[in-house]
């Protein structure tokens, strides 16, 4: 969960705030990739394990 965060900083467009850096964006975003990649992987073995 990350607090103090507004709409304009998830989208990284917010030039004059300068609390936030382009890194805490970049690992929240990886963080979710991370996250998807993992739940496809997940959702993958169960759909092989169904076709076996």
């Amino acid at each position: 969960m990350i607090q103090g965060w507004d709409h304009v900083d998830f989208i990284g467009v917010d030039f004059l705030d300068f609390k936030r850096k382009g890194a805490e964006l970049a690992n929240f975003y990886t963080g979710i990739i991370n996250d998807l990649l993992r739940v496809e992987a997940t959702e993958s073995k169960g759909t092989q394990l169904k076709a076996s």
